[in-house]
């Protein structure tokens, strides 16, 4: 069997789940924690992100490509 965390310092896999005892999560509680951490990363953009996306746009010859992503770093410029 695999080892656990604890294995090294002595501790069972039936001390480890007296010491760990797993914690139900609401199914509402999972799905709004999804919901906020999707939020975050529509508007949350690291810098080479937001670089990579400024040099493909240079780039782009296409005109509907190019207003797509202008429209991203427009977002996420109001965004910052």
């Amino acid at each position: 069997m695999g080892k656990l965390a604890g294995d090294d310092v002595g501790l069972t896999r039936k001390s480890c789940a007296i010491l760990r005892p797993m914690t139900t999560i609401a199914q509402a509680d999972f799905i709004q924690s999804i919901a906020d951490a999707l939020q975050h990363i529509s508007y949350f953009h690291p810098l080479d992100y937001i670089h990579a996306l400024g040099d493909a746009y240079e780039k782009e010859q296409s005109p509907a490509a190019k207003d797509a992503i202008a429209q991203i770093l427009t977002n996420s410029r109001m965004c910052a």
